[in-house]
């Protein structure tokens, strides 16, 4: 199906957004960085905007938003958020668990209708909206995306979400980013508005704040996107509350400032500021110093700073949402082709308005600790463990596909999958809390992989209380096959 684009008319002045000239003297910095980064990158374009106290002080377009018709980029052009979409989509969250729509700690299922969360070994209640939110529901990696010639290519997310919505580990107890997670909670959104996802956030959101320049597909509204150099074909990602979104860079800032209380319809609060606080409040992301809320992100100290913010980047495309609260600012850099160094532009920024944060940016990094001659390699003793021979079988949604491997107590791994013989990439290793893992190349049936071939395979497994190994199965696109096609499956072995 074609997912609907936001088109609507101002609902409210915002002549108090007064529109600044380009390229301020404190800003000089800036542009000569911005060239340098997409020399780099062999990108067309991007995007800067930047507000401090209410107001917009700067936004300017850089090279060209459409390389071969010549088109200048402007703040006005609408670049792909990639997962900065999140933060859409967590706000709306936010806004109907204010509303009494949606309870943040009942189970996600409750509120998807046909489409289900399942758990193969557990109770997939316990995978509640915040869990969801948090990416702490036990649900892993997963990208789906269609491609405008793919005419074949499912576009139903309530499919998706029945095919691979697997709760893989126990909810709350664990931090694993998924994409799915987010496509799940724009189903929910759907369900609980009687709308669809781009309308639902039309009405409740963009609407009400006077946004119009955002897009849920790409249109002739949204810029072309580029890899390498190379123009990339129009898709579409099914996970649309994760990755679906594009704005212009006036826009997604006019966002961020309503993150900071700074933009409000017709003077009243669309979110109140305790729900905006909780919605910034986040959990531990593994063992780093970083947190995750309602689809943002949380840096206690970046360069002296909280920093609140919205990161996304694909092979075809960047953006950076970062919200600095006690000083009033949100800065948005959006590009049209995937530029690791967007980081390198909001941070010159965020220098440039803030000397404590550019002083920090000047210190040298610290000067590697000596590191010890090589070890001797030896076997790791905790693979022992795991030797043996395993047999089980991965369950797609076409049916179960017979696996087996057998692990030296070395890592030495020899592995079949549907019968097939084939060498792993590398030898078996432990992983995380006393799991182990392997990647391989090998065939699983289903359309989905088959469209993206070639693609690998990663088994991620756990040992459980019966002495089987249980876990996720996922497969990606190998080199020389098209993005988006990351599927994780329930995967349960025994040793014989």
């Amino acid at each position: 199906m074609r997912f609907l684009a936001f088109a609507f008319v101002l609902l409210f002045p915002v002549s108090a957004l007064a529109q600044p000239a380009q390229s301020p003297p404190r800003f000089a910095a800036v542009p000569p960085l911005v060239s340098q980064v997409l020399n780099e990158a062999k990108a067309p374009g991007l995007a800067v905007a930047v507000a401090q106290h209410g107001q917009i002080i700067w936004e300017q377009g850089f090279g060209w938003a459409d390389k071969e018709a010549r088109v200048p980029a402007t703040p006005h052009t609408l670049f792909g958020l990639a997962s900065v979409t999140k933060s859409f989509t967590g706000t709306e969250i936010a806004l109907l668990a204010e509303r009494g729509r949606i309870d943040l700690d009942k189970p996600m299922n409750r509120y998807l209708g046909a489409a289900r969360l399942s758990s193969p070994d557990g109770n997939a209640d316990e995978a509640t909206v915040r869990r969801v939110a948090t990416h702490t529901a036990g649900l892993t990696s997963f990208d789906a995306i269609c491609y405008a010639d793919e005419r074949d290519c499912d576009r139903s997310l309530p499919d998706m979400i029945a095919r691979y919505g697997i709760v893989f580990w126990k909810p709350g107890t664990r931090f694993d980013y998924s994409n799915l997670g987010y496509g799940v909670l724009s189903q929910a959104i759907a369900e609980v508005r009687g709308a669809p996802y781009a309308e639902a956030l039309r009405l409740d959101l963009l609407g009400p704040l006077a946004i119009e320049e955002c897009a849920l597909d790409r249109t002739a509204r949204v810029a072309p996107h580029y890899a390498g150099g190379v123009r990339a074909p129009d898709q579409v990602a099914l996970a649309q509350g994760a990755s679906g979104m594009a704005c212009s860079a006036d826009a997604l800032l006019r966002f961020g400032m309503f993150q900071l209380g700074e933009v409000k319809p017709a003077g009243r609060p669309l979110l109140s500021p305790s729900a905006l606080s909780a919605m910034h409040d986040a959990v531990a992301a593994d063992d780093a110093p970083l947190r995750y809320g309602l689809g943002w992100w949380l840096n206690p100290d970046l360069h002296g700073y909280k920093v609140i913010y919205g990161s996304g980047g694909t092979a075809d495309s960047g953006a950076l949402l970062y919200l600095f609260p006690s000083e009033d600012i949100a800065i948005t850099v959006l590009g049209n082709a995937g530029n690791p160094r967007l980081s390198d532009i909001a941070d010159a920024i965020a220098g440039a308005l803030l000397p404590r944060y550019a002083a920090d940016l000047r210190k040298p990094a610290p000067a590697p600790a000596p590191q010890p001659p090589p070890a001797v390699s030896a076997p790791d003793p905790g693979l022992a463990a795991f030797a043996g021979t395993w047999r089980g079988a991965i369950m797609t949604w076409k049916g179960p596909v017979a696996v087996a491997f057998r692990v030296a107590p070395d890592g030495t791994t020899q592995a079949s999958i549907a019968g097939a013989p084939f060498k792993p990439e590398r030898k078996a290793r432990l992983y995380g809390a006393g799991g182990l893992v392997l990647g391989a190349h090998g065939d699983i049936g289903t359309p989905e992989t088959e469209r993206r071939r070639p693609y690998r395979i990663g088994l991620e497994l756990y040992p459980d209380t019966a002495g089987r190994l249980r876990g996720a199965a996922t497969t990606w696109q190998d080199d020389g096959a098209r993005n988006g096609g990351v599927f994780s499956h329930w995967v349960r072995l025994s040793r014989d």
